[in-house]
């Protein structure tokens, strides 16, 4: 099991290497960076894989996405609506999905069924606690509903520049706070399901 980061978005190129750079430091194994910034990497002893972000209004928006997308591509999928969410989850292609705040109420039972067809975990950016920190009861309640149903969950810093990486210690903390275990939490950090994903995608290359 690798400390994994599982995306950054840098805000230029150039912001890229320091980013790398403090993740290395901090023990991060493995980095998933943005596709626009991708081709800008650089040898390291960091593991680094593109992650490319779709987002969608609708059904058919969603369905529409997922039509253009490679089966080798790491895929985050923002959901703006239940539509959206719905068609993300229970789709194998949208392997991390992002869900606002709004769509609460449509977290149930039968929603964590599609998402066990899809084998898709929930994503949490991190970044946008410092853009909202009260967004922090939101990750208390997907860390909730992911251990009531089993689920995949991933937090990952989401860094724009290399102040943003989160230490990976950090991210321990607050997923206890939310009141994961703490042996839960390290699996979180390490992201062995995403290995899996990695692998699959790798070996479909060859």
């Amino acid at each position: 099991m690798y400390l994994v980061d599982a995306y950054v978005r840098p805000a230029k190129a150039e912001d890229l290497p320091a980013i790398i750079e403090l993740e290395k430091k901090f023990g991060y194994k493995i980095v998933g960076v943005d596709d626009r910034f991708f081709r800008h990497s650089f040898n390291t002893d960091v593991k680094i894989f593109p992650v490319r972000v779709i987002s969608a209004k609708s059904e058919d928006e969603a369905k529409s996405l997922l039509r253009n997308l490679s089966k080798y591509e790491v895929v985050i999928a923002q959901a703006k609506d239940v539509g959206a969410l719905r068609t993300f989850s229970k789709d194998r292609r949208a392997n991390i999905i992002e869900i606002p705040p709004k769509l609460s109420p449509y977290l149930d039972r039968n929603q964590a069924e599609l998402f066990s067809v899809g084998k898709s975990m929930i994503g949490f950016n991190a970044s946008n606690l410092i853009d909202e920190p009260r967004l922090f009861w939101w990750l208390s309640f997907l860390t909730s509903y992911a251990e009531r149903y089993a689920l995949h969950i991933v937090v990952y810093s989401g860094a724009r520049r290399f102040d943003e990486v989160i230490h990976p210690k950090v991210v321990l903390n607050m997923l206890i706070q939310t009141g994961v275990k703490k042996g839960r939490a390290l699996m979180i950090i390490g992201m062995s399901r995403l290995e899996e994903i990695l692998k699959k995608k790798a070996s479909a290359q060859t």
